[in-house]
């Protein structure tokens, strides 16, 4: 009786329903109804958005590994916070994906389809092992945004205006107040993930929020703006990755607590001839608070590397090289607690694109900084005729004096830096004076004999250097500037 009894306690467990998977193929096959490959979804037909509103929570739409044409998604369902809908890529042993083709050209970058559009209730999504090319925005929310928990993993894009765009919508209607004196709008977009993100060629931004977005990582991320081929834009100001502070077009939310580690922005180009160049590999605007940059790196942007404005941003391990400005830094609150804090961060060869009335600079202060255990060595390609400095730190912008401390840390320039170059500029007025406050710091200067003993000997010091090897640990080791092991 007793093993009858146990055996009927067996059939009233609850049972685990197996999470669903239906498919999807460029012309459909069979029955239509996405039972199976031979059966799937006619994405030329409305399929994918048929499928995404047959599935429930934890279930997965599954995209045959094929090339589609010309197709745009809305998706206006999502699933729960533990049980993602998914919208995936079939990955076969070669690797290959599922690519999509649009009919947008960057010669007419401001016309053209958008791919995927999250509606307002597409919370507790993930887009996963897709290829994109050829739309003008390839993943972005309406912008009403307010789109929580969403995963976008394994993505390539190429040819795009905007890769992907995610609104916050954080218009200070809700919410406890914060430091700012803004109620804080906890219905904003937020708990984003955006993961191994593969972006080539857009003319207007790599990866954007705005308005509000909070609590959100971006990792192993990579975005290649195209240089000058792709400075087509009549927006113009190209951004690999661009962090927004909702002071205008109604919103007065910032974006907040983003996390980028292991993202490499390059090639962000903006020939603006006689005005003043444009293009960034990461700009976070004023008042975007809780940004961290851990172990990125920017290279060959006609402006800043790093042109970071929100108070209290940390960078880490991070390396810029021939960038105008490496390391642009600035303090919107004019606070020791506003004040950007770089450790173990590499600048080398500050580079001239254009621009002569604007300064060159591995290091550009707008405001005080705390630098600690970093390097910052040589500009490349600067003419006489515009200004060339290691560290430059401008005291005008905001009229008032403030100091830097700079600790543990290297400066210099050799024999094959621009003509011209200082390694230090302090721009103090008499009614705002300007410090920087080295603390067991070094400079060496090839040129200038009495420096000769704290010549850095450096591994191998090329322009061409960005991670990955010892090229700029020094003979200070770890105590001093930049150690790459540090970095691992």
């Amino acid at each position: 009786m007793a093993a009858l009894i146990f055996f009927f306690s067996l059939l009233l467990l609850p049972v685990e329903s197996k999470a669903a998977e239906r498919y999807i193929t460029p012309a459909g096959g069979g029955l239509k109804d996405g039972s199976s490959y031979s059966n799937a979804y006619d994405a030329s037909a409305g399929g994918i958005e048929a499928c995404w509103e047959s599935i429930g929570p934890g279930d997965t739409c599954r995209i045959g590994a094929d090339t589609y044409r010309n197709i745009s998604v809305k998706l206006s369902s999502g699933g729960e916070k533990d049980k993602f809908k998914k919208l995936a890529g079939q990955k076969t042993p070669f690797n290959n994906r599922p690519y999509f083709a649009g009919g947008w050209s960057k010669d007419k970058p401001d016309k053209g389809p958008s791919f995927i559009m999250l509606g307002p209730e597409a919370d507790s999504i993930h887009i996963e092992w897709l290829g994109i090319s050829n739309y003008q925005y390839s993943i972005r929310n309406t912008k009403k945004g307010r789109n929580d928990h969403l995963k976008i993993t394994d993505i390539v894009i190429r040819d795009t205006r905007i890769g992907i765009e995610i609104y916050g919508d954080g218009n200070c209607s809700s919410g406890p107040i914060h430091s700012e004196g803004c109620p804080e709008p906890l219905e904003a977009s937020h708990d984003i993930e955006i993961q191994n993100v593969t972006i080539q060629g857009a003319t207007k931004t790599g990866i954007r929020f705005r308005y509000g977005v909070y609590r959100a990582l971006l990792k192993n991320c990579d975005v290649d703006m195209g240089g000058a081929a792709y400075d087509a834009d009549p927006a113009g100001d190209m951004v690999g990755f661009s962090l927004g502070d909702g002071k205008n077009a109604g919103h007065d939310s910032p974006d907040r607590d983003i996390t980028y580690v292991d993202c490499t922005a390059r090639n962000a180009y903006d020939n603006a001839g006689k005005e003043y160049w444009q293009g960034d590999g990461f700009k976070s605007e004023n008042y975007s608070t809780g940004v961290r940059y851990i172990r990125c790196r920017a290279f060959d942007n006609t402006d800043g590397g790093f042109d970071v404005k929100g108070p209290g941003t940390e960078l880490r391990d991070s390396i810029a090289a021939r960038n105008k400005r490496n390391f642009r830094l600035w303090n919107v609150n004019k606070n020791k607690a506003g004040r950007a804090r770089l450790k173990n961060c590499l600048g080398h060869h500050a580079k001239f694109w254009g621009d002569k009335n604007h300064s060159v600079a591995d290091l550009h202060l707008f405001g005080d900084a705390l630098i600690q255990n970093s390097t910052f060595h040589n500009t490349l390609d600067v003419p006489p005729s515009t200004g060339a400095f290691i560290i430059h730190q401008e005291t005008n912008y905001y009229k008032e004096g403030f100091t830097t401390e700079l600790r543990d840390s290297l400066y210099s320039r050799d024999r094959a830096d621009s003509p011209g170059t200082a390694l230090k500029h302090i721009e103090s007025s008499k009614k705002a004076k300007s410090f920087i406050e080295e603390i067991r710091t070094a400079s060496w200067d090839a040129a200038d004999p009495s420096t000769k003993d704290t010549h850095p000997d450096y591994v191998n010091p090329s322009p061409d250097f960005e991670g990955g090897a010892e090229d700029y640990n020094s003979r200070y080791g770890k105590n001093k500037g930049y150690f790459s092991e540090r970095a691992r």
